[in-house]
């Protein structure tokens, strides 16, 4: 059993709550689609990093379709994220390296900036910052990075295009679809009374301890996961 103690309503479990109304209904709908990108807003990816008003808390920076344009004529990779509570289309757009961020956003009164899901989590650690925040970014970085490592068919190896938003790759060669992979993962902290059980690994720097976490394999069950990751190796 959980100790219910060690819960607060203070705590934000990172890159969940993702208020976004996906519109799964509307991603096949190239004209809709159109549409929503020109009236849109967009999130900027670079190198992994997404752009944010800095300070505490950062804020996502918006894009508008005029700043985006250039990058989206140029067949940069662009997927639809969904629609927000104010029914404004929200899209993520891979800028390439040496993409900067719009001169008049620069000089707005907060400084712009580009940081991982991962700092970001950290930053936004209250739910009253959060709001989501995280969840649209994970989002974003997944697909992107979806995106960038499968542009070739596993089928024959032939060139694909993007479909439905961003949520399909198609070849055009045989025919094949290809859609996002999902990798289920399980995290843990084992507790017993006032004690629980961290792990690390030799590469962490003296005195770093993490929480327990692996993948999850085909057929396996969370509890099953978590299970093998307490227990010793074969052997050992």
């Amino acid at each position: 059993m959980m100790d219910a103690a060690l819960f607060h309503s203070d705590l934000m479990i990172a890159y969940c709550g993702n208020p976004l109304d996906r519109a799964e209904n509307c991603r096949g709908d190239e004209d809709w689609l159109l549409k929503a990108c020109q009236k849109g807003r967009f999130l900027a990816v670079r190198s992994g990093k997404v752009a944010v008003h800095g300070g505490m808390p950062p804020t996502l920076f918006y894009s508008t379709y005029a700043q985006m344009a250039p990058l989206i004529e140029a067949q940069a990779d662009c997927v639809f994220l969904g629609v927000q509570q104010d029914q404004t289309p929200l899209f993520a757009v891979r800028c390439p390296k040496e993409w900067e961020l719009p001169t008049d956003a620069i000089q707005a009164s907060r400084p712009l900036l580009f940081l991982d899901g991962r700092s970001l989590a950290m930053q936004l650690s209250s739910p009253a910052h959060d709001q989501g925040i995280t969840g649209i970014v994970a989002q974003a970085l997944a697909i992107l990075s979806w995106h960038a490592r499968h542009r070739f068919c596993a089928r024959c190896s032939s060139t694909t295009v993007a479909r439905r938003g961003g949520y399909q790759r198609y070849c055009e060669a045989c025919n094949s679809e290809h859609y996002p992979r999902t990798d289920p993962v399980a995290i843990m902290v084992p507790v017993r009374g006032d004690f629980c059980l961290l792990g690390r690994q030799p590469t962490f720097p003296p005195g770093m301890y993490s929480a327990l976490a692996g993948f999850v394999e085909s057929g396996e069950s969370l509890e099953l996961r978590c299970a093998v990751k307490c227990m010793k190796k074969p052997g050992s």
